[in-house]
């Protein structure tokens, strides 16, 4: 069965030039067309899933529901708790739009059970989405991992789970 389940991973502003972040809504685009003629899928046929994060996460996501792909908001703790990590109120703005979009929504760490850290609550909503999806996107600039949660943490997850993975390089 072809990939019809994509989660994507990426970068957010801080690891993203303005260079990138100007191009990476056309290079999405044509992953996204690319995933979809592998599928033999229109994008009604596809889903997202996504963690929302400001940065690829969000332009990706903005950029499949265009092209009429569902979208699962797969977030590490609640939604309000979650958007106290955006920096900026347009950011927090910019998130409660796409997850109003979401046509579901997966809370992978209620506070009683999640992680202490933050980190492994994003570690943990990164092993939940490749556990959910049949492929990959990663945005990343191919620098220095983050750390547990971040796009190379995911990537790895992914790699270990054999999940394909199609990487847009920034």
């Amino acid at each position: 069965m072809a990939a019809r389940i994509i989660g994507v991973t990426g970068h957010r502003p801080n690891r993203l030039s303005s260079w990138a972040i100007f191009r990476l809504p056309g290079r999405a685009r044509r992953v996204l067309a690319r995933l979809e003629r592998a599928a033999g899928a229109t994008g009604a046929e596809m889903r997202l899933v996504s963690g929302l994060a400001e940065g690829a996460d969000t332009i990706v996501a903005r950029e499949a529901l265009k092209r009429g792909w569902t979208l699962t908001a797969l977030l590490p703790k609640p939604a309000s708790a979650y958007e106290r990590d955006f920096a900026s109120r347009r950011a927090r703005a910019a998130f409660r739009r796409l997850h109003r979009r979401a046509d579901e929504t997966v809370v992978v760490a209620r506070a009683a059970e999640a992680p202490a850290s933050p980190s492994g609550r994003y570690r943990a909503a990164g092993i939940a989405m490749v556990e959910r999806i049949d492929a990959l996107i990663a945005v990343h600039d191919r620098g220095e991992p983050a750390g547990p949660g971040g796009t190379h943490d995911v990537m790895e997850i992914a790699r270990r789970r054999g999940a394909p993975i199609v990487e847009i390089v920034v």
